[in-house]
């Protein structure tokens, strides 16, 4: 085991110290989970019309990036928004000075995040250093020569936020809507991207007639919004990276509670959707993200194993019919998912085993 780069990485993730935090470390006093607040919420005020000005970036790993995903996949976007995929597994993010090759990473600096493996790469190594603990690049991650394609220079979300702001110091966060134009990180908010993939980019979509956030269920959809963010969305994180015991089983119920209260709105609404039969809606993007992790990796990883999703019969029927749908399906890669979540956080899994789990369930 490489204890070098295994200490440093566990004290940037363990540590929210202002220098280059991540969210493990987001706690409060009383070791409960404390979201950062995203840092960039420009809004894209025109509406677009110029194909590829904006990229779109993201991992199939994260929630908060594939409900952007999928939105841009419900809307037909991905012929007009350029899409790039980091690798799942967390790596150093700083290259020492004037090298480009990963193995070349700054050993002091112990941040570790979301980097794009060059084309030639083919394997990422565990944080550990563990000669068994290596993870196969797919060629959906990996940075392509920028001289030949309009694919990302960078080799980690570290450098787009630095290159926008050389002082910010993280979370470095996807997803980022980027502006390939100004060069410039638009917003890292996925409740605005979202809205604005929605609305802002009609005449690039394919489908500019499907509206997620139609204006008579905008109440409803926002009401919905704020408790299944609190209670679910944002509940797993609170549950799995609680410090204490009592923070740990004061989020647990807050979760169980809202699972319950999402189940009793299914029942009785009898609806395909949740707010409503015909059309799916930004609420349905939302809630999808964490409840098809639900049962892979949070029952395990986050301790959230009072009851499985595919226990609840009209949740995990509710989960079947989104994941049925091209949209949801392809945002949603269980490799990617499983593979970050079971090998980033070296504080929490060192050896990075990844359970085998079941997911099909779904199908």
């Amino acid at each position: 085991m490489n204890w070098k780069t295994f200490e440093s990485v566990r004290h940037i993730q363990m540590t929210n110290d202002g220098e280059r935090h991540t969210a493990v470390a987001a706690v409060d006093r009383k070791g409960r989970f404390a979201r950062n607040e995203s840092s960039f919420r420009d809004r894209v005020s025109d509406i677009v019309s110029e194909k590829n000005r904006y990229k779109l970036i993201v991992s199939y790993a994260c929630p908060w990036a594939t409900r952007c995903l999928s939105v841009l996949y419900l809307k037909g976007l991905d012929d007009g928004i350029e899409v790039d995929i980091v690798h799942p597994t967390w790596q150093k993010t700083r290259r020492k000075r004037g090298k480009e090759d990963e193995e070349d990473t700054d050993e002091d600096d112990g941040h570790a995040g979301w980097v794009f493996p060059n084309e030639n790469c083919r394997w990422i190594q565990h944080l550990s250093g563990i000669e068994s603990a290596k993870f196969e690049v797919q060629a959906y991650h990996t940075r392509k020569d920028p001289k030949k394609t309009k694919k990302t220079e960078f080799y980690s979300i570290r450098d787009f936020y630095e290159e926008h702001d050389n002082s910010y110091k993280g979370p470095f966060t996807v997803p980022i809507l980027y502006d390939q134009t100004e060069k410039r990180i638009v917003n890292n908010e996925s409740s605005e991207i979202i809205r604005d993939l929605n609305a802002r980019f009609q005449p690039l979509a394919k489908n500019a007639t499907l509206d997620l956030y139609p204006e008579s269920k905008r109440k409803e959809i926002d009401e919905m919004n704020e408790w299944t963010y609190r209670a679910i969305n944002n509940g797993v994180y609170k549950c799995g990276f609680a410090r204490t015991q009592e923070a740990y089983e004061e989020a647990v119920e807050e979760l169980y509670e809202g699972l319950e209260r999402l189940e009793s709105v299914l029942e009785r609404s009898k609806m395909k959707f949740l707010v409503s039969d015909d059309e799916v809606t930004e609420i349905d993007v939302r809630v999808f993200q964490t409840l098809v992790r639900f049962d892979e990796v949070y029952v395990v990883y986050f301790k959230t194993n009072k009851k499985c999703i595919r226990e609840y019969k009209n949740i995990s029927a509710y989960v079947k019919r989104l994941y049925a749908m091209p949209a949801f399906r392809k945002a949603t890669n269980m490799w990617d998912i499983k593979t970050h979540y079971f090998t980033s956080h070296v504080a929490l899994n060192p050896y990075g085993i990844i359970p085998k789990g079941d997911p099909s369930w779904l199908t």
